[in-house]
């Protein structure tokens, strides 16, 4: 008996061993995979091939293999994780996810579809649970260590490796550029995250002023550089949205009253000028001096016309999630310019996944939108805020491959709404 009371003794203490040892791993490892997320699939080491046929390179195939670790990762801590998966807001990723594989055998393309539906749900799995093992203050740090080393990756390659460093842009008059960054489009943006989420940081406290001003001068010197106008606006309005988080009520309606006085005299002076020349003011703004490229947003509005075109021919499933390229400028319809998704969130999500996914997409945000609103908190505010604007012209969340957008996105989804915030000026959490 004491024989076998010794040999189930050491059982548990060897279970309790492992147990401690996979709980002081996980948080190790939650970190790395996110970090990888954050850097790994919004690099492009690789162009993209547009074919109707199922392809892998090198680059999708290490992604694919990193999101399949990511939802190990998830599945081993379901039991964690599966309250916040079956509430709200959680519940509408989950439904989300089940309505993008019901759009794979349709779809134009059901391999790329189906490759795309499982990365997707690799990273909802993953989501909830780096905010479980990390917590949200470590994983606000993860996030935005990770955003500046990709900042910072982009200097190096710009200088050491132009290839890679500099993304050709092609002017409407046909006059080719090459902009700063691997993606400049996406740089501008991760830039925009880390910006915000730098100020967020310092205006709880939780960051001295000294420190940040190291760190958002070379942010904003790389904005410009990126030559992303969508980069640009989205920005403005982060830092905004942040700063009336912490403002007091005070500074708010002073804002609000100089905002106010602003206007109003622009409107007089407006009336006594006998208005604004809005086609200098265009040509000025645009990239090659012509009017039409503000007007027309280089090129998308002819893109939003033919995107809807596509959903008015299946309205039901799309064309199949993560397939949108296949459908987009087939015909070589936009000239030089070969959109390969609808730069529209909501377009791009009812090209790929029919109106049914454009409408849960549509709840997703509005859900959170509200909670913003009900229980402010400044990390989900900032997401808010960035898909919003960036939204419009970007498909940004749900592409073919996850990028970090959609990772951070998921991730605000499960943060803890709420807290004590510092909307008198004096410090407070994230």
């Amino acid at each position: 008996m004491s024989t076998v009371n010794a040999t189930w003794g050491r059982t548990n203490q060897i279970a309790d061993q492992a147990s401690d040892i996979r709980t002081s791993i996980s948080p190790v490892v939650a970190a790395a995979l996110l970090f990888l997320l954050v850097n790994f699939t919004t690099l492009d080491l690789a162009p993209e091939v547009k074919s109707s046929n199922f392809s892998a390179n090198v680059q999708a195939i290490l992604r694919l293999a990193l999101c399949a670790a990511c939802g190990v990762y998830g599945l081993l801590f379901l039991p964690c994780t599966l309250q916040k998966l079956c509430g709200f807001p959680g519940l509408w990723t989950v439904l989300f996810g089940l309505w993008a594989l019901v759009t794979v055998p349709l779809s134009v393309s059901p391999m790329v579809s189906l490759t795309a539906v499982f990365a997707l749900w690799c990273i909802l799995l993953f989501a909830p649970a780096v905010v479980v093992h990390l917590g949200e203050a470590r994983t606000l740090n993860v996030l935005l260590n990770s955003l500046l080393f990709f900042v910072a990756l982009n200097w190096v390659l710009y200088f050491f490796v132009p290839t890679l460093g500099r993304s050709l842009f092609e002017m409407p008059d046909g006059e080719i550029i090459y902009r700063f960054g691997n993606d400049s489009q996406q740089l501008g943006l991760q830039t925009t995250w880390a910006i915000g989420f730098q100020l967020a940081l310092t205006f709880s406290g939780m960051r001295r002023w000294s420190s940040t001003l190291i760190i958002l001068v070379p942010l904003v010197i790389t904005m410009p550089l990126t030559q992303s106008r969508t980069g640009m606006l989205t920005a403005i309005a982060v830092v905004s949205y942040v700063c009336w988080f912490y403002a007091s009520v005070r500074t708010r309606l002073a804002a609000i009253s100089c905002g106010g006085a602003q206007a109003l005299i622009l409107a007089v002076l407006l009336h006594l000028g006998g208005g604004l020349d809005l086609d200098a003011i265009a040509s000025k703004l645009s990239r090659s001096g012509d009017a039409d490229e503000i007007q027309n947003l280089t090129g998308r509005t002819a893109v939003w016309e033919h995107a809807s075109q596509e959903i008015m021919a299946s309205p039901a499933l799309g064309c199949g999630y993560g397939c949108s390229r296949f459908v987009m400028d087939v015909e070589r319809k936009f000239g030089t310019f070969m959109p390969n998704h609808a730069h529209n969130l909501y377009l791009n999500a009812a090209l790929c996944m029919g109106l049914p996914g454009a409408l849960l997409l549509a709840a997703m945000f509005l859900h959170q939108a509200v909670r913003v609103i009900v229980r402010p908190s400044v990390i989900p505010g900032i997401a808010v805020v960035l898909v919003l604007v960036a939204g419009l012209t970007e498909y940004l969340l749900f592409g073919p491959m996850p990028r970090s957008h959609t990772v951070i996105w998921l991730i605000t989804l499960y943060w803890q709404m709420g807290a004590s915030h510092a909307h008198d000026g004096s410090e407070g959490d994230v």
